[in-house]
């Protein structure tokens, strides 16, 4: 009995730059650098969601090299961190294959630069998902693209993650940097002692 955590990369339903919904392209520095930062922190998988074949299809060309033998042996660091990269058509697809690979139990944590009533701050989930309940339980965290997760997206969620402040008013991270900034707040651990 285990606790796991799948990254879902949200390219559609999201919102656009006049909050309507729409889809985003998949970009090929997302999917290499996130791959990384899930196998850093010890994450079961990474979900690359797009509803476009196309799409997909991109992503599976670009991780498919890395599940090789040649790539393995060329770039074992980069292709232990691709093999856990899936594209996937929707939020309703990764919970799918959540429910056939990982376990039958899942919550949904969703993440927005943008202030919520009902927000959890990190400590608190880093509680919530390191407590004894937590066991035999996936945790999908949903990460959107664009301007952000549309409200369909916002109210699957059992918990929404409070946004990322620094000192002044700028707030307009990538979702690269959301997301390693995020994870490591949930999962560092302390460096080993140097002998």
């Amino acid at each position: 009995m285990t606790i796991h955590h799948v990254l879902g990369l949200v390219h559609y339903p999201c919102l656009g730059k006049e909050g309507e919904v729409q889809s985003t392209s998949i970009f090929n520095v997302d999917v290499h650098d996130n791959a990384r930062v899930v196998s850093t922190y010890g994450l079961d998988a990474f979900h690359v969601i797009h509803p476009v074949d196309a799409q997909r299809e991109m992503v599976e060309a670009m991780t498919g090299f890395w599940k090789t033998d040649k790539a393995r042996l060329r770039n074992p660091d980069r292709a232990h961190a691709l093999s856990k990269t899936h594209a996937i058509a929707s939020i309703e697809e990764s919970i799918k294959w959540i429910q056939a690979h990982l376990s039958d139990k899942y919550e949904i944590v969703v993440t927005s630069a943008i202030a919520r009533e009902q927000n959890t701050g990190y400590g608190e989930m880093r509680a919530l998902i390191e407590a004894p309940e937590s066991t035999d339980k996936t945790y999908l965290w949903l990460f959107g693209t664009g301007h952000g997760l549309a409200d369909v997206v916002m109210e699957m969620a059992d918990h929404t993650l409070a946004p990322l402040y620094g000192p002044t008013a700028y707030n307009h991270l990538s979702v690269r940097a959301a997301i390693a900034i995020i994870l490591d707040r949930l999962f560092a651990v302390d460096a080993p002692a140097i002998t």
